[in-house]
């Protein structure tokens, strides 16, 4: 049987990154931690310790070195991948789209250089 690659589904070229990001699913929920690992100009590669379905949307603050603000995006998760470690590894593009919902959960963020108001 021969052995097929899968090639990158990104149009963009990605970048290996190590940045901490801070998540919420929309709607609202509670806030969790995790890390973008790649970045491209149409998504990011977002490890977290737990799933989130394909198809739901994130809001995604991500920070890099001293806790440097580096901005925030709103994702749709693609697809899951359970890692070894027991993470689990989204591939995820940037929303384009936003529902009234949404929009207005933007207006309500306030980010700051001293962190998120939540």
């Amino acid at each position: 049987m021969a052995n097929h690659q899968v090639s990158d589904r990104r149009a963009g070229i990605r970048c290996s990154c190590t940045l901490s990001a801070v998540c919420e699913p929309v709607p609202a929920a509670d806030h969790f931690s995790g890390t973008v690992i790649n970045i491209s100009e149409n998504g990011i590669g977002l490890l977290l310790d737990r799933p989130v379905a394909a198809g739901n949307h994130l809001w995604v603050v991500m920070r890099g070195a001293e806790d440097v603000l580096l901005g925030k995006m709103m994702i749709r998760v693609i697809r899951v991948t359970a890692q070894p470690d027991g993470q689990w590894m989204h591939g995820c593009i940037c929303a384009k789209e936003m529902s009234d919902e949404e929009k207005q959960t933007l207006q309500a963020r306030n980010m700051s250089d001293s962190g998120i108001a939540w």
